[in-house]
């Protein structure tokens, strides 16, 4: 069986994921569309296609413990509905600030990357956000006091970055919260 990620109709920017006889992946459909798509621990590499934007009603995206690389993308930003994004992989670049546009996002989970540049200020207005973990990255610059409107956070995972040593006073207004590292 094989299994077309992204496009199958242009392969050459696709995802094509062989699966052995009676194996596939963790997909979820509901109306035809797909809302979970679990590629967690297969083993993939490469890169994303630009075409992942195009799962509008995705709710969960699970690509984690596998060696992709590359950018994330901006079209990420698309996914209104997202819910769940976990990722551990190589990725390198900046976390894109388009982020914020997935306003249902629950759990944010980029840690085990290879992520530089700042924490988005951009992220703050994402109230339901429970867990925002970005460890083991390289991610500089310090924490922006934005990520204090996170009024739902539960969990913030920072630790081994390159981050400055001093919290912001905002976090303080993060009454829900129960881990911090």
């Amino acid at each position: 069986m094989t299994f077309w990620l992204f496009s199958p109709s242009r392969p050459s920017s696709s995802l094509r994921i062989p699966f052995p006889h009676g194996t596939s992946p963790i997909c979820t459909f509901a109306g035809g569309r797909v809302t979970s798509l679990n590629l967690s621990n297969l083993g993939l590499a490469g890169i994303i296609s630009p075409d992942i934007g195009s799962l509008i009603f995705l709710r969960t995206l699970n690509l984690s413990h596998n060696n992709l690389q590359g950018h994330l993308l901006s079209k990420l930003g698309r996914l209104s509905h997202l819910e769940s994004l976990l990722w551990q992989n190589s990725f390198e670049g900046r976390i894109p600030a388009d982020l914020a546009n997935c306003s249902n996002l629950l759990r944010l989970s980029l840690g085990s990357n290879k992520l530089t540049g700042e924490i988005p200020a951009e992220l703050g207005p994402l109230r339901k956000l429970l867990v925002l973990s970005l460890h083991d990255n390289n991610i500089s610059g310090s924490i922006p006091p934005s990520l204090g409107n996170l009024s739902s956070l539960t969990h913030l995972d920072l630790v081994r970055n390159q981050l400055s040593s001093t919290l912001p006073l905002s976090l303080g207004r993060l009454q829900r919260l129960k881990h911090i590292s």
